[in-house]
């Protein structure tokens, strides 16, 4: 995108934008909180082209409203892109300053690579601030109170919590790395058995003389035990 296109978004998005933070929360991940920060358009017109051009420019999506016979667009921003359209921006400014503080924070409040509770309590103070910016009203769900009360009940962010995720997420990559060196281990043994099927009497013998196998315990065919190896 060029200069003249993001000045034109932005002077769009000062009168019919709106610059929130959505707490995305997973009930069946313990009720897991996740702050994400959208940038928001809304125009009452017929017709989606306006809105889908800034898809096709920005990403995100555009849908028919919900509620009113208008369109809405959404996109999550990166800080780049927010901070590139700060430039620019009059009325908005200074919820695009809040918000790049807050994707700041997610990139640098966390211990191994987890938010930690401290600075999720900040991220929901600075999400009041924003709140009040853009009008939002008291029906809001996830005010800062019921943020910090939920964290408390889960224990999310905790130096307990964080602990036994990594003890978990090291668990799993273990069961992982056991899990293919054993397919790496079967098909390496098919591999082997294809290449001994193939293998004429005499190579087969050269290749016992001349490798470990001749050291390695061998099954008398008589009576199915193991012989130990005869010393050089």
């Amino acid at each position: 995108m060029n200069a003249v296109d993001w000045a034109y978004f932005a002077g769009l998005f000062d009168g019919e934008g709106t610059i929130g933070l959505q707490w995305n929360h997973y009930p069946f991940a313990n009720h897991r909180l996740n702050p994400v920060i959208w940038l928001r358009v809304t125009l009452n017109v017929k017709e989606s082209f306006l809105l889908e051009r800034f898809k096709a420019k920005f990403g995100g999506r555009a849908a028919r409203h919900r509620t009113k016979q208008a369109w809405a667009w959404a996109h999550k921003p990166t800080s780049e892109e927010l901070d590139y359209l700060k430039g620019f921006l009059i009325l908005k400014a200074p919820q695009a300053e809040l918000a790049i503080k807050i994707l700041s924070l997610k990139e640098t409040g966390k211990q191994d690579g987890v938010l930690t509770r401290a600075t999720l309590l900040e991220i929901a103070r600075l999400a009041e601030d924003l709140a009040l910016m853009h009008g939002a009203g008291p029906r809001r769900i996830w005010t800062y109170e019921k943020v910090k009360e939920t964290l408390l009940a889960t224990g999310q962010g905790s130096e307990e919590a964080i602990t036994r995720l990594h003890n978990e997420r090291l668990r799993r990559a273990s069961n992982r790395s056991l899990a293919t060196q054993q397919r790496i281990s079967s098909a390496m043994s098919d591999r082997m058995k294809k290449m001994w099927a193939n293998m004429d009497p005499e190579a087969r013998a050269d290749f016992m003389e001349n490798s470990a196998w001749k050291n390695q315990p061998k099954t008398d065919s008589s009576t199915g035990r193991f012989v130990k190896p005869k010393g050089p």
